[in-house]
């Protein structure tokens, strides 16, 4: 046999031992993420489920969002609204320790 192949083999085998500590390690909880370990506890306390159907939050015109406005048409109703933000905001506060790290 070559050294490669000895080598390989080696390799191949140490990681076979390692895999199988880790399941051994997480057995559990490898078992509760398949599903697979049973339920503990008093299977009363669980719910059981009344409804699978999902009622709408609202009824008629309102149960679908109107992302261009009431209208449909992409318009507000709303007056008053600024335009022009040439001169911008006022400030009203201030922030200047951000992303300085420590």
């Amino acid at each position: 046999m070559k050294k490669w192949q000895k080598w390989s083999l080696g390799i191949i085998g140490v990681s076979v031992v390692t895999i199988l500590i880790i399941v051994a390690q997480f057995w559990s909880n490898i078992t509760i993420i398949m599903g697979t370990e049973e339920l503990s506890g008093k299977k009363e306390t669980i719910p059981e489920v009344v409804s699978q159907e999902q009622k709408p939050l609202a009824k008629g015109y309102a149960d679908w969002v109107s992302w261009q406005g009431a209208d449909g048409d992409g318009r507000s109703g709303v007056t008053g609204i600024i335009n022009n933000w040439s001169e911008g905001l006022k400030k009203l506060w201030e922030v200047n320790f951000l992303c300085q790290g420590s």
